[in-house]
């Protein structure tokens, strides 16, 4: 599972995360302002890196503030 936390544009992020191309990874919740992601079958490290490079190349990032994360914090 990875976490994307991020106070905004909670809906451009899922839309986003949904169309990259060859994955398969499924928006499952939203708490407060954290994203649940099933990432099956990749590693949530690789599928991680991947989310994260992605939402830094959309021009969206450019005014957000977000951290991908691949366990809960405290």
């Amino acid at each position: 599972m990875v976490i994307v936390v991020s106070p905004l544009m909670h809906d451009k992020i899922i839309k986003i995360i949904d169309e990259i191309p060859g994955t398969n990874y499924q928006f499952i919740k939203k708490e407060g302002i954290n994203l649940y992601f099933e990432v099956a079958p990749s590693s949530d490290e690789e599928a991680a890196q991947l989310i994260k490079s992605t939402l830094k190349a959309n021009p969206i990032s450019k005014a957000l503030m977000f951290k991908v994360l691949t366990k809960e914090y405290i």
